[in-house]
């Protein structure tokens, strides 16, 4: 019980850093690449998830912009839906230059 109690609040501090992260760029689409930055390279689609289900519960909106390549979120209130997804992402078009690694 207290190992699924830890994971639980492991799993709720990174979908708390996933939802500061939306709510610090309202209206803005936000890159994948920020989301594994603060939710984990790995686990970044599993916290969207998490927060989506806190928006919704909110009665906000979590967007996806439907690219499977190029996947971008936007949170909103439902009255930013005129803003275009951005067609190119200049600062993450690149390869990453940091090295990846697991930390214990």
């Amino acid at each position: 019980m207290a190992a699924l109690t830890a994971e639980r609040e492991r799993r709720m501090s990174a979908t708390d850093r996933v939802l500061e992260l939306l709510r610090a760029n309202p209206g803005r689409w936000l890159h994948w690449r920020r989301f594994a930055a603060v939710g984990g390279a790995c686990a970044w689609r599993t916290r969207i998830s998490d927060a989506r289900k806190v928006l919704k519960a909110e009665g906000a909106l979590l967007e996806h912009n439907g690219s499977v390549t190029r996947s971008a979120y936007r949170y909103s209130l439902g009255r930013d839906a005129s803003i275009p997804v951005p067609d190119h992402w200049p600062a993450f078009d690149a390869p990453i230059q940091e090295t990846w690694s697991l930390k214990p």
